[in-house]
């Protein structure tokens, strides 16, 4: 091709794809526009809230919140003085850090029922007089798990395995009119009625001990429990081809 053929072609190739690009150019623009996110100041717990906690400053906090999601919530443009009031109050559905309070899952710990409000369906609750060397030094705690012990004479057994604490603290008498602490404790444990009645039983008869138990325990089974103790407390021993299970202090 002539080169001058050539330069006139690319030229005018040049001179439309300008203009294309103008044209494109001289349209107007969409503005993305900056949507603001509307926050509001909401009451949540600052830690993690077991059934039956008494509330206090130190378990709330204020925190920023989406606006259009603080139904049923508890924020400062509402009240305030919401942190001062829920204090003092019982923990009656457990609550991790960063949930947002709710009125309806706490309870004022001077209204009846407190108890009833943490108890799970069909669950009792019965309080009595123990003697552990764990509670009498401040070991054991609401929402611990224990082992209920029955001592009479020489002779103890337990009789009951990973039962929950509900509330533990001194035993008063009412001497002249006032309280007087008796150097004794009283524990409040949860139990299915089957339980109830054993345990009223047993306390008739001898003395009622508390054995506090692993954390770890919480979350098992009766079924599972059980089991780790028969582990615990035999041995298998093979003979002449023949197994044996025989209990641990016989060895």
């Amino acid at each position: 091709m002539n080169p001058r053929m050539m330069a006139i072609g690319l030229s005018v190739v040049a001179t439309g794809t300008a203009v294309f690009l103008l044209k494109g150019m001289g349209k107007p623009v969409q503005q993305v526009k900056e949507v603001t996110l509307v926050e509001a100041q909401v009451l949540v717990a600052n830690k993690h809230m077991p059934l039956g906690e008494r509330i206090t400053a130190g378990h709330l906090e204020w925190r920023n919140w989406p606006k259009n999601a603080t139904e049923g919530l508890l924020t400062m443009e509402m009240n305030n003085k919401a942190m001062q009031d829920m204090v003092g109050r019982v923990v009656r559905r457990e609550m991790d850090k960063g949930d947002p309070i709710r009125v309806k899952n706490l309870i004022k710990s001077d209204q009846g029922g407190v108890m009833a409000a943490i108890l799970p369906a069909g669950m009792r609750a019965i309080t009595l007089t123990v003697e552990s060397a764990s509670s009498d030094s401040g070991l054991i705690l609401p929402n611990d798990r224990v082992d209920v012990v029955f001592s009479s004479g020489r002779k103890s057994e337990t009789l009951m395995q990973n039962i929950r604490v509900l509330a533990i603290g001194p035993e008063f008498d009412v001497k002249k009119g006032e309280k007087v602490l008796t150097g004794r404790k009283t524990a409040s444990l949860e139990l299915k009625p089957n339980q109830v009645e054993s345990i009223t039983t047993a306390k008739r008869k001898g003395t009622i001990w508390l054995s506090l138990r692993s954390i770890q325990d919480a979350n098992k089974s009766p079924t599972e429990i059980e089991e780790e103790e028969v582990t615990r407390d035999t041995i298998t021993i093979t003979r002449f081809g023949r197994i044996e299970t025989v209990d641990s202090v016989d060895r």
